[in-house]
């Protein structure tokens, strides 16, 4: 990791964290649209980094940028209509999704992982008294959605060679997402209130800003070395 980069990101995150807590205690549109828009900074400037020290073949950062923007303008369409925001936010999944098979192939594994997620987290939307307000089907296929993608990250991080640093920095910010959207749901159809609330937004914005750091660490041309050599 070259020292340019190191400082980047050690300075960003914090950032990205504090202005989470501002937003949490002053909320307003306008202020969560620029907590998002940083986590989107630090992916960008991730992919100048690691374009700058030399691409690998891989077209993970690209694709993991473009989930980022994706889950920003979800972000904002949220607030102004949930349905089509979650639906925006799946197509940002989908980009996650995507830039991890360009690191390791489908395989069985992937479904098995995806799998583990998905039984219980349908469970809990059956089992559960949501009051889904009629939107039932979309926020079970949005489910399964991000399941198969934490499920690809905990596949990554059990079976593929790509270095320790990137399987952390995926794995945790998959599952700090899919924790962000469970708090949601409680926060939205199971009067999860004020706490739901916090844990949503404690979760989302550090866990988006590790996947933009992942941009960096699995996009350039050292860190693949690192993983050949395994």
């Amino acid at each position: 990791m070259s020292e340019r980069a190191k400082l980047f990101n050690y300075i960003a995150l914090p950032i990205l964290l504090i202005v989470d807590i501002v937003y949490m205690i002053l909320s307003g549109l306008w202020l969560k649209g620029v907590t998002s828009f940083i986590f989107v900074i630090i992916g960008v400037v991730n992919l100048l980094l690691a374009q700058k020290e030399g691409s690998g073949k891989s077209n993970f950062k690209y694709l993991m940028c473009i989930g980022l923007f994706i889950c920003f303008v979800a972000d904002i369409i949220l607030n102004i209509w949930f349905m089509i925001g979650a639906i925006i936010f799946a197509v940002g999944h989908i980009f996650y999704f995507v830039a991890y098979l360009t690191l390791c192939k489908f395989s069985w594994k992937d479904i098995v992982c995806g799998l583990c997620v998905a039984v219980p987290s349908v469970l809990v939307l059956v089992l559960y008294p949501f009051d889904y307000q009629g939107m039932f089907p979309v926020i079970v296929i949005y489910a399964m959605i991000i399941s198969f993608m934490v499920g690809k990250a905990i596949s990554l991080a059990l079976f593929s060679e790509i270095s320790k640093v990137s399987k952390t920095l995926i794995l945790t910010g998959s599952i700090l997402f899919f924790l962000s959207d469970l708090a949601l749901l409680f926060c939205m159809f199971g009067n999860g209130g004020v706490v739901a609330d916090n844990i949503c937004l404690l979760t989302y914005y550090p866990g988006q800003g590790l996947l933009a750091c992942s941009v960096y660490f699995t996009g350039n041309k050292k860190q693949e070395m690192i993983s050949s050599e395994k």
